[in-house]
């Protein structure tokens, strides 16, 4: 998997990431205030919030930190998967911003 964050995603409104992530009955593991490592479709994704809490996310970073080998998904696709899910439940619009 890549050592530079994968994508960075602004979210409007801010995202209550935890929160959407139960609704969603998606395992994670809070790291820090401001950052969490997520399991998603059998692959770990590193989630970075860039400013504010997981509570109230404007700004995210995902970055796959590992995958399964014989996985058909490539990064992109895993992000984007997680993303579409995400956006069901918050009603939010995440758009691509430059990478961190």
């Amino acid at each position: 998997m890549s050592d530079a964050p994968y994508a960075s995603y602004r979210l409007t409104p801010p995202v209550d990431v935890p929160a959407a992530l139960d609704q969603l009955e998606i395992d994670y593991l809070t790291v820090r205030m401001d950052r969490l490592l997520v399991i998603f479709r059998n692959a770990v994704l590193n989630i970075e919030i860039g400013e504010k809490t997981l509570g109230a996310a404007e700004q995210v970073t995902i970055d796959v930190l590992d995958a399964a080998p014989q996985s058909a998904d490539t990064e992109k696709q895993l992000v984007n998967q997680f993303l579409d899910q995400l956006e069901t439940v918050t009603e939010t619009a995440w758009s691509q911003s430059s990478a961190a």
